[in-house]
């Protein structure tokens, strides 16, 4: 165990053991929290899979740093999936992981494979996209001489 956590937890039982994963958890899990509220768009991941008769959802998240440009990333969440993992649970388990760490609005893709289940969740739940840049101004000059002729 301790060339697993690199020396950051000692076992001495399980009991113990426990806690200190525990806490070590909440202070990752806080830390990219922190990390990922400074940062203004993200890419991520999901991917759901059967094991041991058991199914499973990951995400993870990416993004560039804002100081270096270096490509970051980390794993956000694998949570088990109750029942079978059909559109509307993986399209709520995948918002609420996203909702957890506030990353709704900064989501700019997410790459996904192309099962029916993940393809029938985005199409459900999708929202129309906007457009965050105003017209340019050469569409206003080809319309100002349409009106011209």
């Amino acid at each position: 165990m301790k060339r697993v956590t690199q020396g950051h937890l000692s076992p001495s039982c399980r009991q113990t053991t426990t806690k200190q994963l525990e806490k070590q958890y909440a202070t990752r899990k806080a830390e990219l929290k922190e990390k990922l509220s400074t940062i203004d768009r993200v890419c991520t991941t999901a991917d759901c899979w059967t094991s041991r008769r058991r199914s499973f959802l990951g995400i993870t998240v990416h993004w560039l740093d804002t100081d270096t440009l270096e490509r970051k990333g980390c794993c956000l969440a694998v949570r088990q999936v109750e029942g079978r993992h059909t559109y509307d649970v993986l399209a709520k388990l995948m918002s609420s992981i996203n909702d957890e760490y506030d990353l709704t609005d900064k989501i700019c893709f997410t790459v996904i494979d192309s099962g029916a289940n993940f393809l029938k969740a985005f199409s459900h739940f999708a929202v129309e996209e906007r457009s965050e840049l105003p017209p340019s101004s050469s569409d206003d000059r080809s319309m100002d001489e349409s009106d011209d002729m």
